[in-house]
């Protein structure tokens, strides 16, 4: 492989393309290069150069090969590998030089196109030069999977909405069952997602466990206001992560209320932003429907959050044997210092005792 590392700087600090122009000219001169390579090459040039020298180097090596080969026309070198090398870096400049030459090439051996590399990368700029070449294909699987499978790995929120408003399908189920050869190499190209199955996008942000809550509520969002189909898992992360616009999305698209989804929010209180989140998401539960399990007052009391018990007693909480008074008991408090919620609590739990 050739180092462009090596031809990068003068003794000023200038770029200087000219010793890695040559390299690849003596590299043409000793070796027929193939697809591969020429990819590889192209994928390499001058990374960290300006995006005119990226070019220029592209130029010079599709120049080469071919007064090198006279008889094999360029479209030859220009495969989909050499697009999605150009692709997953987000050389603008190079991809639509490539596209104006060969604008046919669309998927490679294992059904992997240019627009999955841009997708996976987060490079929406790319898509400006792509859309035109692939056209409505863009909302159909390949082989393996759509970009937006790629996107929504990744949670690049620009290129989810790209394909959605541009026709892709938010339900498409990904297909993986291929040999162990095209497994392996799809572990290399796209790490995370080459060992699911039969799994849709919205099946792909949920199952990012490295990925922060709030964007995975985003991506989620975005794909259930997308008609995508809801897993039934949304409400009970959306408890979970006191988040309430996934909760509100979640259930206006049909997903049920879990019996634990009112003690998963007052258990994970500690993830609330604020006091008035925590209080918005049970509100919105209470609502809803949610039901009581027992032991959510003294939650309450617990968090010391006075207007969480209020509006937990006027959706008629049960008060469960002592568990008020341990609660208040475990706040190590006099019972003249408790706000009032907690007296009436109290007082409540004696009448039944």
């Amino acid at each position: 492989m050739l180092d462009a590392s090596k031809a990068r700087t003068s003794n000023n600090g200038e770029l200087r393309p000219e010793a890695f122009f040559e390299g690849i000219r003596l590299k043409t001169n000793t070796t027929q290069l193939g697809a591969s390579e020429v990819a590889t090459i192209i994928g390499i040039s001058m990374p960290e150069s300006h995006p005119d020298e990226r070019l220029q180097c592209a130029q010079y090596i599709l120049g080469l090969l071919t007064s090198r080969y006279p008889s094999r026309p360029a479209t030859e070198y220009i495969t989909a590998d050499v697009l999605i090398s150009a692709a997953a870096r987000g050389q603008y400049d190079t991809v639509s030089l490539l596209c104006g030459i060969n604008g046919t090439a669309v998927a490679n051996y294992y059904g992997i196109t240019s627009l999955h590399a841009a997708a996976y990368e987060g490079h929406l700029h790319i898509y400006e030069v792509l859309f035109p070449l692939y056209g409505n294909r863009i909302s159909g699987v390949t082989a393996i999977f759509s970009p937006l499978h790629a996107a929504c790995w990744r949670h690049y929120h620009d290129v989810m909405h790209f394909l959605i408003t541009q026709g892709a399908d938010v339900n498409a189920v990904a297909s993986l069952s291929h040999t162990a050869e095209k497994r392996n190499v799809m572990s290399q190209l796209f790490p995370n997602i080459s060992f699911m199955d039969s799994v849709t996008p919205l099946d792909i942000v949920l199952n990012n466990k490295l990925a922060a809550p709030v964007k995975v509520a985003s991506s989620t969002i975005m794909l259930i206001l997308a008609d995508a189909k809801p897993t039934g898992h949304e409400v009970g992360l959306a408890a979970q992560w006191l988040h309430h616009d996934l909760l509100f999305g979640a259930l206006a698209a049909g997903v049920e209320l879990s019996p634990q989804a009112l003690r998963l929010a007052l258990r994970n209180a500690g993830q609330a932003a604020t006091p008035q989140d925590l209080y918005d998401v049970v509100t919105l539960l209470l609502q809803s429907g949610a039901e009581f399990q027992g032991g959510e007052v003294a939650l309450a009391i617990g968090l010391q959050n006075q207007p969480l018990a209020d509006l937990l007693l006027k959706y008629h909480a049960p008060l469960q044997g002592g568990e008020v008074t341990g609660a208040i008991r475990a706040q190590d408090r006099h019972l003249v210092d408790l706000p009032s919620t907690e007296i009436r609590c109290a007082i409540v739990e004696r009448r039944h005792y």
